[in-house]
C-alpha cells in the first residue's frame, strides 16, 4: 500500500469516527442535559476513548509536519477540553457557536487599531460586549441600546445593574 493511500485511509478513519459522534449528538439535541449526559455515557464515551487510543497509536507513525500529524497533535493537545462534553450534558460537542459569536470581533479587530485612543478602544469593547450579551439574552440590540442610552443619563447608580442585558426590561 502506498504511503499516501495509507494516510488517506487514516484520515478517513478519523473523519468517520468524528462523524459518528456528531450523529449521536444530533440524535440527543432535544434531550435535557441530564438525559444527554446519560446518552453520552452510553454511546460516546467508549467511542471517544477508542479514538484517543487510535490517535496515540497512529500519531507517532506520521511525518511530523504532515497535515494529519498536525491534526492528531492538535486533538491530543486539546484532549481535556474536547472530552469535557462527556462530563456535562449542557456542553456542546463543538465550540462552533462560540467561534461564530467571536467572528465579528475578530473581523473588526484590525479596524479597532484606528479608534483613536486606548480609551476609545475600551469603549468599543464595552459596547460590543453589551450588544453581544443583549443578543444572547434574546433582545433586539438596536432596541436595547436605544432604551439603555435613553435611560442611563437619568438613572441612579443603584439602578444601573437593571440596565444590563440579563436584567433589562424595556421601558
Amino acid at each position: 500500500m502506498a504511503v499516501s493511500a495509507k494516510i488517506s485511509g487514516l484520515a478517513q478513519e478519523a473523519v468517520l469516527t468524528i462523524d459518528q459522534l456528531f450523529r449521536w449528538e444530533r440524535e440527543c439535541k432535544d434531550l435535557s442535559p441530564p438525559e444527554r449526559l446519560e446518552r453520552r455515557r452510553q454511546q460516546s464515551r467508549e467511542h471517544v476513548l477508542a479514538f484517543e487510543r487510535w490517535l496515540r497509536i497512529h500519531h507517532p507513525q506520521l511525518l511530523p509536519q504532515s497535515p494529519l500529524a498536525k491534526a492528531c497533535r492538535y486533538a491530543l493537545n486539546q484532549w481535556e477540553a474536547f472530552t469535557r462534553f462527556l462530563e456535562d450534558g449542557r456542553l456542546p460537542l463543538s465550540n462552533n457557536a462560540a467561534e461564530r459569536d467571536m467572528r465579528p470581533v475578530a473581523m473588526g479587530r484590525r479596524n479597532f487599531f484606528y479608534v483613536g485612543s486606548v480609551r476609545s478602544g475600551k469603549a468599543i469593547a464595552i459596547l460590543l460586549s453589551l450588544l453581544r450579551s443583549a443578543i444572547l439574552c434574546g433582545h433586539n440590540p438596536r432596541d436595547y441600546l436605544k432604551d439603555v442610552l435613553t435611560r442611563m443619563p437619568s438613572a441612579k447608580a443603584a439602578e444601573l445593574p437593571e440596565l444590563l442585558p440579563h436584567r433589562w426590561k424595556p421601558a
